[in-house]
This record gives C-alpha cells, sequence and structure tokens, in this order.
C-alpha cells in the first residue's frame, strides 16, 4: 500500500471522495491519475465506470488493476507519461490530490486536457493553502510540516482558490464548477485556541469565507469548447455538512419518553477479568479477580466514593452463565447494542478468554459484540509496586500473525459479530506498540481475509503513545479512549485533600467538553464517553480521578455525543462508552449501592432499549411465517393492558400519584410493544411477499430452462438429419464415382476398336 491509502467512507458527505465520485458520476471512461491502489477505482467501478489508471508505485498500480481497465505505471511530471494514451478519448480525467505533488501540475493538465472526448471534463482536488489554521499558525509562528493534512511534507506545491484558477487557465481550461470541502481552522487545527488570538484577528479570518475551505474540488473543460458543462446542482451541503459545534449543554432526554438519537449504536467496553486464573494466583493471590482490587479500596477524604459496591448483579464471577445472560439483558434493556470484549493475545499466548470463549460456543447471550485486542505488556504497576513484567507483549514470531487471525476467525464469522461496511470491526488498543505499525497492520489485514475470509474494520484506540492518523497506521477509523490524553484537552484541577504529587483531579466536565471539541477531523474518529473515573482502587499513586461524574453530567455528555456522530454518520454511527464493568478504575453502567440503574436509564434515555433477534444460523422460522416471539409479544401487550386497568382503577380510589404513573408508563410499554407487533407483522408479509416473488422467478427460470430444453432437443435432431443429409450425399457421390468409372472404361474399348 501506498502511504496515502485511506479507507473511504461515503457516509462521510463533506470530502473530497464523495464529492468527486458525485461529479463524475455514472458509466463513464474515466483516466484517473495518480490512482495508488485503487480506493477510488473500486467506487468508480461500483458506479459502472471504466477505469484506466496511471501510478508511480508498481506495486500499488498491480492491487489498483484489479478494479481497472489497465494501470500505466508512470511518473506524471514525466513529459511523455501519457503517450500511451494518445489514442484513446476520455469522458473524465481525474486528478484527485495529484497536483500539489507535481513539479510541473499544468504540463501535465495540458496534456489530458487532450484525451478528454467532445463532451469530456476534468475533475481535480486540491488543499487550501489559505486555509484559516495555517494563517492563524503563522502569526504563532508556526509551519510544522508533516506526513498528511495541508503541509504534508511531499507537496511541491501550494495554491489559493485564485491561484488553482490561474493554473488551470494556463493550461487551457476553464473551470465551470468549485466546491469546497469546509473545516473550521479551531476544529482543524487541535493546537490553536480562541484565547490565544486579538478577537479583531480571529474575526477577520472567520469573515474570509476561504478561511474554512480546506480543499477545492473543480470540474473543468477546454477554453475553446462553447456552452457551459451540464452537471447536477450541487446539494445544499450545509444542512448535512456544517453541524454545529458540540457542547456539553445538550438538551437531557426526558425520562420515560423516546430516544433521543437513532441510528447510532452504543457500544461498551467489557473487562473479562471477574474470574480467578491460573495465571493471577501466581501473580497476585490465590483467588484474585478485578474484585479483590475494587473490595480494598479506601476513601481518600471523607466524602470520597470509595469503596465502590455492587447492587443487582453482587460480586459476580463470569464463568458463571447466568452472569453472562443477566448483564446482556441489562444491557439490551437500558441502550447497549453491543459488548467490545476485551482481547488479551501475547504472541499466541491467551489470558482471561474463557468468558468470551464460552460466549462464543454457546451461542448466548445473543447481544452483538466485537473485540478490542489490549495490546500491551502486564505489570506491578497496578499495586504502586515496580514495573517489573507479568507477561511481555510480543509480536511476529512464529507466524503469529497467521495465528491470531485464525484464532479469530470463528468470532468475525458469527452473525452477532458487530460490523461497519459489512466488515467485523476490530479495535487495536495501542498501535503505537506495535512492530513498524503500518507493515504490520497490512500483514494482519491480509492474514485475516486468508485465514478468515472477510476483510476487518480496523479502529486503532488513541491511547496516550499513539500519534499518527489512521491513514498513517492503515487503520480504517479511530476512537477516543479517555481517560487517555487528558493533558491534550484539560488541565488537573488542584485539591487540597490530596497530598502534592499523589493523585491527578479533573472536572467531569472539563474532559467531556475538551473531548466533544477533538471530534471534527476529516476522517472517522468515534466518540467515546466515560460514565466515571476514579482508578484509586488500582493504583496508590498517580491515580486519575474525574471530579464531579454523576449520572446526569454523564447523560449530557453521552447526548452530545450521540447526536454529533448521529450528524456524521446518520445510518451506522457508533458510540463507545469506557465502560461496561471497569469497577477498580470507577468506570461503570452495571448497577451499584449509590447511584443505582442511575447510569443505565441514562444511557436508554439516549438510545431507547435495543430489540436482539437471535442468531439468524439457530432460526428456523419458514419463509413467510411469524417469528416466535410473536405470541409472547401478544401476551405481554395482553398482561400489561390488564395491569393499566388495575393501576388505574387504583388511582382512581386511592388517588395515589405512584399508581397513575404506573398506568402512564404502562401504556407506553403497551404502545412500544404493538409498535414491535406491527413490525413483526409488517415483516411476515414482506417476507412472503419475496417468497411469492422468488416462487414467480423459479417457475419463470423453469419455463425458459423447458425451453432451452426443446431447443436443444431440436438442435439434436437436425444435427442428426444434417448427419444423414452427408452420409447420403456421401453414397451418391460414390455411386458417381462408379458410374464415372464405368464410362471411362467404356469409352477405353471403343479408342481400342478404331
Amino acid at each position: 500500500m501506498t502511504q496515502y491509502d485511506a479507507h473511504i467512507d461515503l457516509d462521510e458527505k463533506n470530502t473530497t471522495h464523495v464529492r468527486q465520485l458525485r461529479l463524475i458520476g455514472r458509466d463513464k471512461t474515466v483516466l484517473e491519475l495518480g490512482c495508488g491502489t485503487g480506493a477510488m477505482t473500486r467506487h468508480l467501478l461500483g458506479q459502472g465506470c471504466q477505469v484506466t489508471g496511471v501510478e508511480i508505485d508498481a506495486e500499488a498500480a498491480e492491487k489498483a488493476g484489479r478494479f481497472a481497465e489497465q494501470v500505466l505505471v508512470a511518473d506524471l511530471d514525466t513529459p511523455g507519461a501519457l503517450d500511451e494514451l494518445a489514442d484513446k478519448r476520455f469522458d473524465v480525467v481525474l486528478a484527485g490530490d495529484v497536483l500539489q505533488h507535481l513539479e510541473n501540475p499544468g504540463q501535465l493538465l495540458a496534456k489530458a486536457a487532450t484525451l478528454l472526448s467532445d463532451s469530456g471534463y476534468v475533475v481535480a482536488s486540491v488543499p487550501n493553502v489559505a486555509h484559516g489554521s495555517l494563517r492563524l499558525s503563522l502569526l504563532q509562528g508556526r509551519w510544522d510540516y508533516s506526513d498528511f493534512g495541508l503541509l504534508d511534507r511531499h507537496h511541491l506545491r501550494f495554491f489559493t482558490h485564485s491561484s488553482l484558477e490561474d493554473l488551470f487557465t494556463d493550461a487551457g481550461l476553464r473551470v465551470e464548477r468549485t466546491e469546497r470541502v469546509t473545516v473550521s481552522p479551531f476544529d482543524f487545527d487541535p493546537q490553536l485556541n480562541l484565547k490565544d488570538f486579538p478577537s479583531a484577528v480571529v474575526e477577520l479570518v472567520s469573515e474570509d469565507p476561504e478561511s474554512a475551505t480546506l480543499q477545492f474540488v473543480l470540474a473543468a473543460v477546454p477554453a475553446t469548447r462553447e456552452g457551459a458543462l451540464e452537471l447536477a446542482p450541487e446539494p445544499d451541503w450545509d444542512k448535512t455538512e456544517k453541524p454545529e459545534k458540540a457542547k456539553v449543554k445538550a438538551r437531557t432526554a426526558e425520562p420515560g419518553g423516546p430516544p433521543k438519537v437513532e441510528g447510532v449504536r452504543a457500544v461498551a467496553f467489557y473487562l473479562p477479568q471477574f474470574h480467578p486464573t491460573a495465571e493471577n494466583d501466581a501473580w497476585w493471590g490465590k483467588g484474585f479477580t478485578e474484585w479483590t482490587n475494587v473490595t480494598k479500596a479506601e476513601p481518600i477524604w471523607p466524602e470520597h466514593y470509595q469503596p465502590r459496591r455492587p447492587a443487582d448483579l453482587g460480586f459476580y464471577d463470569l464463568r458463571l452463565p447466568e452472569v453472562r445472560e443477566a448483564q446482556a439483558k441489562l444491557a439490551r434493556l437500558n441502550g447497549i447494542s453491543a459488548f467490545c470484549y476485551h482481547h488479551y493475545w501475547f504472541g499466541g499466548r491467551r489470558l482471561l478468554q474463557r468468558p468470551f470463549e464460552e460466549v462464543l460456543s454457546s451461542g448466548s447471550p445473543t447481544l452483538p459484540f466485537m473485540l478490542c485486542w489490549a495490546n500491551e505488556s502486564w505489570s506491578r504497576i497496578w499495586d504502586g509496586g515496580d514495573r517489573a513484567i507479568l507477561q511481555d507483549q510480543h509480536y511476529g514470531e512464529d507466524d503469529e500473525v497467521r495465528r491470531h487471525a485464525a484464532y479469530l476467525a470463528k468470532a468475525f464469522n458469527d452473525p452477532r459479530y458487530l460490523k461497519v461496511d459489512d466488515r467485523p470491526a476490530f479495535v487495536i488498543y495501542n498501535v503505537a506498540h506495535l512492530p513498524d505499525a503500518r507493515g504490520y497492520i497490512d500483514e494482519f489485514r491480509k492474514a485475516c481475509v486468508a485465514e478468515t475470509g472477510v476483510e476487518p474494520y480496523l479502529i486503532q484506540a488513541i491511547t496516550h503513545q499513539l500519534d499518527k492518523k489512521p491513514a498513517q497506521t492503515g487503520c480504517d477509523a479511530e476512537v477516543e479512549f479517555p481517560p487517555h490524553r487528558l493533558g491534550d484537552k484539560v488541565s488537573a484541577h488542584p485539591d487540597p485533600r490530596l497530598a502534592a504529587g499523589s493523585h491527578l483531579r479533573y472536572e467531569y466536565e472539563d474532559v467531556s467538553a475538551g473531548c466533544l471539541e477533538r471530534l471534527d477531523v476529516p476522517w472517522v474518529r468515534y466518540p467515546c464517553v466515560v460514565p466515571s473515573w476514579d482508578n484509586t482502587a488500582r493504583r496508590k499513586v498517580r491515580a486519575t480521578i474525574l471530579h464531579g461524574a454523576n449520572p446526569e453530567a454523564y447523560e449530557k455528555w453521552l447526548l452530545a455525543a450521540a447526536e454529533h456522530e448521529a450528524r456524521r454518520r446518520p445510518e451506522n454511527g457508533l458510540v463507545f462508552v469506557n465502560a461496561w464493568n471497569e469497577w477498580a478504575e470507577g468506570a461503570y453502567l452495571e448497577p451499584d449501592q449509590r447511584f443505582g440503574h442511575g447510569y443505565l436509564e441514562a444511557t436508554r434515555r439516549v438510545f431507547g432499549e435495543i430489540s436482539v433477534p437471535p442468531p439468524a444460523k439457530t432460526t428456523t422460522t419458514q419463509v413467510g411465517a411469524l417469528p416466535a416471539d410473536y405470541l409472547d409479544l401478544r401476551d405481554r401487550v395482553v398482561e400489561l393492558e390488564n395491569e393499566v386497568l388495575t393501576a388505574y382503577e387504583r388511582g382512581q380510589k386511592a388517588s395515589r400519584a405512584a399508581d397513575r404513573n404506573d398506568a402512564k408508563a404502562h401504556s407506553r410499554e403497551i404502545a412500544r410493544l404493538k409498535q414491535a407487533i406491527n413490525d413483526i407483522t409488517n415483516g411476515a408479509r414482506q417476507t412472503a411477499e419475496w417468497a411469492k416473488s422468488l416462487d414467480k422467478q423459479l417457475k419463470e427460470r423453469s419455463t425458459a430452462l423447458e425451453e432451452v430444453g426443446h431447443w436443444a432437443r431440436s438442435m439434436e435432431v437436425e444435427v442428426e438429419n444434417k448427419n444423414r443429409a452427408i452420409s447420403d450425399g456421401a453414397r451418391y457421390v460414390r455411386e458417381l464415382e462408379t458410374q464415372l468409372g464405368a464410362k471411362n472404361q467404356y469409352i477405353s474399348e471403343l479408342e481400342s476398336r478404331h
């Protein structure tokens, strides 16, 4: 792969890729300059286009060849780079993020213009060097080159809007459409802070419409052509692409009301260390589990909430399937769509694997899941001791990557596994720890395809050591992972109750605001919300405490994150929660002795109750039949309707508000269940119609097969007749030859007489 390969998310509308694909349209012949490994080529193929590519990297060109009619290996700065295509004509020449990498882009554009068909045009995307983030950076004395972005260290040319139009004009092209990918300067560059600049400067930069333009996307035709280029009108991107800046002070969902955010799934990280293992027995003492740390915690000041105590589920053991079922039920009823189990793989050795492996082998619970590879070494730092390594994290030995992929095959192919773009989502906790991250991830991706038959959707966690974007590491996306990188967002608050240098205290609302402000980036970054954090149960020194955490503050953060995600990815959004059960770090949604179901109820108000059907492989429902839970839902509706009548009767007799509230709650539940019944009924009706359609298609195909059979038989008869005719002809020829021989003999006899 080349360093500029990246996953193209078609749900992200405010991107150069989506705009280019829309401007090109369907069923075109396209010359793609700088096609890389074929990321855009693949999508153009999906639009019915026939693509010819040009790429300087031979290895990348070979990969792009899977989607292109032809890929030339050539340096676009070479004058004769396109000579081989001189006899061809194209509907579109695409130069996506290419021109800024060339010494003489005008020369390439002029040559490209000669390869256009009579109605052809050029589509190009180019970054804007006049973006406000660069202007403000210069005022701070910064001009920082990087591997990607506006100041990519590989850029040879830089353009503003006017200089870009001049480039096209000088190449004999007329720009017909200019579209702009916009990102606020302060959203794009996290180093910029409004407080660092005089208000007059900020106002001056903000008033310039080009200061928010990150990239230009152009469509141009030869200047000599008469008439305007006919393109579909540009959509009203403002309605979907310029969301208002996320704020923590978002509206709070009403108790008992419908979910406030739809189309976004909540995924909770899940710690499996609530059962004894031989390794933990050896390292920490016989019978050690996560509860050992939880119960030994002590308050640091009088009102400090330690130790934490579980409520409904008690001090559970994850070896019990009943516990795992109870957790999944609580999650489903309160808006969690999936668990993200922490997965421990140390070069082939596995730890804490029993709970998830039993979930996988048993098919229960049915709640969807995904995995997060917690790839870091284990040490004794928990107890404030030395950093002695208990289990070293190592990579790449003895075919380790292939074996890891083979181990994941069963999980990735389980129907419960959570997918993004039809690919199993897999979080890598510490990408920075990987040796040659890009190379390792490329190898891991290939191994997964070979061993599991599917390509994973790789998400890097934004942890302390990470300093690269997903495109640089080979991942498809990234996810925030608070409280990691708190120093990037907020400052710790001094607390007289804490000894100097002992622990770090942050304000919960400051942390939530800082995390929300970092979400607007031009790549896929999933939000992650932490309900609370206090890991003094694990760390005797340098623990992190989020002060002011409670269900109400958590709900505000969660709702703001979910609404932001719904704007960015309305059909396939994800919001992560850290975590479902990190009890020793004070980060959990499970019920406890202080807040009860408070955090769960807050999650339900944002996402609503989750309906999780049984895995497809275990169902036996016939086509057109109602699912098995239909009658159960009906019975539940009748039961609730009776309870409503009883509650209202009690309310009329005793006028007790609690009874009336019960009745209202039951009424809402009845409405929800009736809607579920309607959905099931409609689904069954659609299934029946689908079955009829299949039956009709089958009959049509059977008729067609019969017609083919008749035709085949008639052809056989015709062949037989022709063979018979040939045979008869051969006999006739032989008879003629015999007659000719007799006549020749007669002539000879006559000649001899004379």
